[in-house]
């Protein structure tokens, strides 16, 4: 089969076979960690909660000091070093197994460096496509690294399944150090001339702090009415979604009776979407324009997430309406994910493409928390049924700041600066 567009491109394909490699690393770490928690250490719901929740002390700690240190380097190496660095952190559990010293405080630890390692790899990823590929391929770009996300997503927990049955959930991380140690090598294997960084001095030439770093990058996305319109609606959707995910599965099996089983049908369905999103992206973008590619994505999210508190009757319609909402929810959400990431990297410089990342970053999943916790309490205080409703209005409002700032109007990637 001929090979078109990016795939044509030698250091792209190379750059996505990286990232499909650690995407399935990552895939496999999602299941088998927690499954180490439960089943090796017994954990309790409480230390279930707070493996999770210490994974995102980083980003909210220290992601805009990883903006600007990126920055501050070329992104390539940073990309290798953040695969061996989870390659490494993953090996420790197994080694500690083995000799019996495994406890719930080295997977805290684990979970920690993970969420550390894995951000500052979302920073310079996301900083170093704009080097690989011209700023026209960023749209068919990020459709495709979505591909791989999809693909990832399907095969990563079902070979991490198989693995715990067979070798235990310890030893899945073996399996999972070896995909971020081929990813690592993948990526030392690009040959792209990134440009060098700009160096950190201010304006009066003294050496730039990195806080003076940070306030730059703020300044910058203050300034650019695309990009406040994108962190807003990103937080919109943080908030909404975190409230939605807090109760949805609640109210999946005490509102409509459905067992596990069921929803592991509905949740697979999933993967459809994100397949047909990742290859609708690129073609959309060219038949309507970047901007309406944009909210499109989030009103189909929005349909989606409305089916669950409208729908009744027979199990069997249920579970076909949860399946097509899935499908519509995965299709919505890379549509938007595409076009929001290619146009914030389009519009930014090299200069400040990690900073703006990593407080994108931040921005979205500092949202996490606080839209939990109003799910939860309203589902508390009104029912689970009103309050998945009061959080999809929510989400439908992020197409306000499309509106506001008119990014639904924009038809084409803007040029800018790559230096």
């Amino acid at each position: 089969m001929r090979l078109t567009g990016l795939w044509r491109h030698a250091e792209f394909r190379k750059l996505w076979a990286g990232q499909a490699t650690s995407l399935v690393g990552s895939q496999m770490v999602g299941l088998a960690l927690p499954l180490t928690a439960v089943i090796v250490l017994d954990a309790s719901p409480l230390q279930m909660g707070a493996i999770t929740a210490v994974s995102a002390l980083p980003a909210l700690f220290f992601g805009l000091h990883l903006g600007v240190w990126t920055d501050r380097r070329k992104r390539r190496p940073i990309l290798v070093a953040a695969d061996i660095g989870r390659a490494l952190l993953l090996l420790s559990i197994p080694i500690a197994h083995q000799f019996d010293a495994l406890t719930i405080e080295l997977l805290y630890a684990v979970a920690i460096g993970m969420g550390a390692m894995s951000l500052l790899f979302e920073i310079a990823y996301r900083s170093f496509l704009p080097a690989v590929i011209s700023r026209d391929q960023l749209v068919e770009g990020n459709s495709k690294l979505e591909m791989a996300k999809s693909g990832a997503a399907v095969a990563g927990p079902s070979i991490s399944g198989v693995l715990i049955q067979a070798i235990s959930a310890p030893f899945v991380m073996l399996f999972g150090a070896a995909a971020f140690a081929i990813s690592a090598v993948i990526y030392g294997l690009l040959r792209v001339n990134e440009p060098d960084p700009t160096p950190a001095t201010s304006p009066d030439g003294q050496v730039q702090t990195a806080m003076a770093g940070i306030a730059e990058g703020l300044r910058f996305i203050r300034s650019n009415k695309t990009l406040v319109g994108i962190a807003g609606s990103l937080t919109t959707i943080g908030v909404s979604n975190a409230a939605i995910e807090a109760i949805a599965i609640l109210y999946m099996v005490r509102g409509l009776d459905l067992n596990p089983g069921l929803l592991g049908v509905i949740f697979a369905a999933g993967s459809i979407g994100l397949f047909v999103g990742a290859a609708a992206a690129s073609r959309l973008t060219v038949r309507i324009g970047i901007g309406p590619v944009i909210t499109l994505g989030i009103l189909l999210a929005t349909a989606s997430d409305l089916i669950l508190p409208l729908i009744g009757g027979p199990t069997p319609l249920v579970v076909v309406a949860l399946a097509f909402s899935e499908i519509l929810l995965a299709v919505g959400f890379v549509l938007y994910h595409v076009g929001q990431v290619s146009l914030r990297q389009a519009v930014t410089p090299d200069r400040l493409l990690g900073r703006m990342n990593a407080m994108m970053i931040v921005s979205s999943r500092s949202a996490i928390p606080a839209g939990a916790l109003l799910g939860g309490l309203l589902g508390e205080l009104i029912g689970l049924r009103e309050a998945l409703i009061i959080a999809v209005i929510g989400e439908a409002t992020a197409v306000l700041w499309l509106l506001f700032f008119r990014i639904w109007s924009i038809r084409e990637l803007p040029a800018t600066e790559t230096g």
